[in-house]
């Protein structure tokens, strides 16, 4: 019976909890398919959103979705105005030819 020394078992348990159990990363940036600069374009959108007081919950909460530098917006927003700033917002980390605006307008009462 062979023991395990302590570096042994507790790099196995931090590979463990990283790549959970049945090996299958837990990290988007990990992801097959996923590039690493997609999830950074995705981020510094989501903190372009969130860091704006101007922009309401609705759009601070929009999916933002990135896949080869292309950048798909999908959500609900207050109005037009706020449709087309979080679009430019987007343009302006994405580029503005990498941006498709899908953003619905909230129905008004």
């Amino acid at each position: 019976m062979r023991i395990l020394s302590t570096k042994t078992v507790g790099a196995a348990l931090i590979a463990a909890t990283l790549y959970g159990i049945t090996g299958a990363p837990l990290f988007a940036q990990d992801s097959p398919g996923i590039k690493p600069s997609d999830t950074a374009v995705t981020q510094q959108i989501h903190q372009a959103l969130t860091a704006d007081p101007a922009f309401s919950t609705m759009a601070r909460n929009v999916q933002v979705i990135t896949a080869n530098g292309k950048v798909t917006l999908h959500g609900v927003v207050a109005n037009q105005e706020e449709k087309l700033a979080v679009g430019t917002k987007a343009r302006e980390i994405a580029g503005p030819k990498n941006v498709d605006n899908q953003l619905e307008v909230a129905a008004t009462r």
